[in-house]
């Protein structure tokens, strides 16, 4: 048995979005990625030179 309510009680789901349709979200997204990545690297090779620079001067003395 077909439902016999009225269409307008019951309308139609528009259809939503899916997750990284927006452009500009993907865009602002990566970019705040790369930024992240950015300053973690920079960190990262700080503590690596660091380290290198302190053996090296203990291997000169």
């Amino acid at each position: 048995m077909r439902d016999k309510s009225p269409w307008y009680i019951y309308p139609p789901e528009e259809p939503t979005k899916r997750g990284g349709d927006d452009a500009l979200g993907v865009l602002v997204g990566f970019l705040l990625v790369l930024i992240f990545a950015a300053v973690a690297l920079d960190h990262a090779l700080f503590y690596v030179w660091t380290a290198v620079t302190g053996w090296w001067s203990l291997l000169g003395q």
